[in-house]
């Protein structure tokens, strides 16, 4: 279940798709690899793991402390569950239906792209609506200053660039 955002447009499976992003982080080394196999348990315990997760889930609102190896260990068994990766010995292998889901994940997540939900959304488009009117504020008042034509296309193309 997705806490104030998805990180997919239209998937609320925040953790499976962090599960899929950090297989693919840490162990996908080409995009023709055709079989992906892993520890679970450096998946879930290596300080890489726990520092992406934190990073991609913690700003959306996910409680990402000294449970957080546990919740990542918990996404593995879902995703076990639900056919998208099977176990051999202590090595985990995802399965065709889980090397699609990588491929579909990889293909629709885009980092800083997150889906407001609920009453984070109106939130979200509030501010989003406030921040273009500044803007335009800005650009305006720095269109209309006695700046050189050309100071004045550098700094808007800056404050552009900025964001």
């Amino acid at each position: 279940m997705a806490k104030y955002a998805q990180l997919i447009r239209g998937d609320d499976k925040n953790w499976e798709v962090a599960a899929f992003l950090l297989i693919d982080r840490l162990y996908v080394s080409s995009l023709q690899t055709s079989r992906i196999e892993f520890s679970r348990i450096d998946m879930h315990s290596s300080t890489r793991s726990l520092n992406f997760i934190e990073e991609l889930l913690g700003p959306i609102g996910y409680v990402v402390d000294n449970t957080l190896s546990n919740s990542i260990s918990s996404a593995i068994t879902r995703l076990e569950q639900d056919g998208y990766m099977k176990r051999e010995d202590d090595q985990c292998i995802l399965t065709n239906t889980g090397l699609k889901r990588l491929a579909e994940i990889k293909s629709k997540y885009k980092k800083g792209n997150e889906e407001p939900i609920g009453s984070h959304a109106a939130e979200a488009k509030a501010f989003k609506a406030i921040r273009e009117e500044a803007e335009a504020k800005a650009f305006k008042a720095i269109r209309e200053s006695d700046l050189p034509e050309n100071q004045k296309d550098k700094i808007i193309k800056q404050l552009k660039n900025d964001h």
